[in-house]
């Protein structure tokens, strides 16, 4: 069966986080952009409405608003550079611009300063030199210093977050593509896996129908298979529910190892139709509360995988001490590998053997609801299976 490729609609979500970290990374960066304007403006607001309210004599209704300094520009020396540090070259714009006292608020930048004034004096137009006989000043260089180096950081910060969001952008889309092709692979494989049964009851009800195979041979073929689709599609829905957080244990107080005998005397069959023997070591009564469906689903998995790999033996032995109970069930045929061992518990992980299934990842969707987990190993020449859950009340 050809395997399902992404289709458009999978490319989707790709693209929907690939525009998100695009636009994050374009108001991440824009930010700093955009708190340097406002705050200049504000500085400068701030002056303009501190330069206005010294014109009109009045008291400032804000109190933080920036001083004001007059600087007599009639008197020689008069807030010289020691005193004030912009004077010759503030002197030197006003007389070489003609600013007039009636111009308003005026802007001055010098040597890495900001400064916002007022000419005061009396319009003389015939004594253009000394019409402006005063100017009301704000120096904004340090408020707009602090700006600067703020805004420095948040560029810095911004790169930094641009950076992250770039990497996790690509991560998520990244995710979202392994996600689906794992999707399409579950669907491949599970339709895959299904097509089998549905053959046989196909193929035996047309013989059946036909003549060809006697009723009484071919209902427990057909049974056989229907019994295994079924399976297929619980474990299918067990791990849709465990993907979405919906397995939800019931709680209930149960004797572990009558279960376990229950579990492993309707398995009698299957063993000895393999040619393999299968005995537990009596725990005596193990009672305590759990998921009585979900660990007798765990069980049966277990014991009917190690049934399906070993060569004449399985042991399965029951432990419940410090509010957990302990599985174990160990076969005697061919060891696994490294590789097979730490997937085994992968969806429709086929190893060396060539078989794949759902079985022993139902086991872990469950151990995990459970509060447990389970593992899968080589011990003295054995293949060992560990199950472990919580068992409150043991």
């Amino acid at each position: 069966m050809t395997a399902v490729g992404p289709s458009d609609n999978g490319c989707r979500p790709a693209r929907g986080l690939i525009l998100f970290a695009a636009v994050a990374l374009a108001c991440v960066m824009v930010f700093p952009a955009v708190y340097v304007a406002l705050e200049h403006g504000s500085v400068e607001a701030q002056a303009r409405e501190a330069l206005l309210t010294a014109v009109a004599g009045s008291e400032p209704a804000d109190p933080g608003l920036p001083p004001v300094v007059r600087v007599d520009l009639t008197v020689p020396g008069m807030g010289d550079a020691e005193t004030y540090g912009y004077y010759p070259a503030l002197t030197s714009h006003i007389k070489d611009a003609g600013i007039a006292p009636s111009d308003g608020v005026r802007r001055f930048e010098s040597d890495g300063r900001t400064l916002l004034y007022v000419a005061e004096g009396t319009l003389n137009p015939q004594a253009a030199d000394h019409r402006v006989s005063s100017a009301l000043v704000v120096d904004v260089t340090p408020q707009l210093s602090l700006v600067g180096h703020t805004a420095a950081a948040l560029f810095a910060l911004s790169f930094v977050a641009a950076g992250c969001i770039a990497v996790l952008g690509c991560r998520l889309a990244r995710s979202g593509r392994d996600h689906e092709r794992r999707l399409n692979e579950f669907f491949a494989n599970a339709s895959h896996e299904l097509k089998t049964p549905i053959a046989v009851i196909d193929g035996y009800r047309e013989a059946m129908a036909a003549g060809v195979v006697d009723p009484r041979d071919g209902l427990p073929v057909v049974e056989r298979a229907t019994d295994s689709m079924r399976r297929q599609v619980e474990d299918i829905l067990a791990l849709s529910r465990a993907d979405a957080g919906a397995l939800r244990p019931v709680m209930e107080p149960v004797d572990a190892r009558e279960l376990v005998c229950d579990v492993l005397e309707d398995l009698d069959m299957v063993a000895d139709g393999e040619g393999v023997s299968v005995s537990l070591d009596d725990p005596g009564t193990l009672r305590g509360e759990t998921d009585e469906r979900m660990l007798a689903a765990m069980v049966t998995n277990l014991v009917t995988n190690a049934i399906r790999h070993a060569s004449a033996r399985v042991r399965v032995s029951m432990t419940a001490e410090d509010g957990a109970l302990r599985v174990v069930v160990a076969n005697d045929g061919e060891t696994l590998s490294p590789e097979s061992a730490a997937r085994a518990f992968d969806r429709f992980y086929r190893g060396e053997g060539g078989s794949c299934g759902l079985g022993l990842s139902v086991v872990a969707a469950y151990a995990t609801a459970l509060g447990g987990e389970v593992s899968l190993g080589v011990e003295e020449g054995l293949t060992v299976a560990r199950l472990t859950i919580a068992f409150n009340g043991c």
